[in-house]
């Protein structure tokens, strides 16, 4: 035999859950807290300390990578530079970096809209200027 309690208390469990369902899509401003809250406000966490976002929340800045020139190879048919041990050509990127413009003494860098110059540097401590080679004909 049936017992038509339980399976009446199932569908009735059912509708209930059907209805507040339709009723939080239909009506936005009902969480299931039960508070009312528009559409505009935050929803508030009971637990949190008074005045904890007192102050806007400040995103980090992400440093420009640091960038060091070994050598710069400029000929009309190959332009590339070393960019912290690694050779790049020119128009290809290097952790972020694009390598715009390589000329003979210097590279056009661009990194996240920033644009800088930057040239070969000499070994730490020697002070020696950087080298450089020219073919002869």
């Amino acid at each position: 035999m049936f017992e038509y309690r339980s399976i009446i208390g199932q569908w009735s469990l059912i509708a209930a859950c059907l209805v507040a369902t339709v009723a939080m899509v239909s009506y936005p401003q009902y969480v299931a807290a039960g508070q009312l809250v528009m559409e505009t406000d935050l929803l508030v966490d009971p637990t949190r300390p008074a005045g904890w976002m007192s102050e806007p929340a400040r995103q980090a800045k992400v440093a420009r990578p640091k960038v060091r020139v070994d050598y710069i190879l400029y000929s009309q048919h190959r332009k590339m530079v070393s960019i912290n041990g690694k050779s790049v050509l020119e128009g290809r990127d290097w952790n972020g970096v694009k390598v715009l413009k390589v000329e003979a003494k210097r590279v056009l860098l661009s990194w996240q809209g920033q644009r800088w110059f930057a040239a070969v540097t000499s070994a730490k401590g020697t002070g020696n200027n950087p080298v450089r080679l020219r073919r002869t004909q």
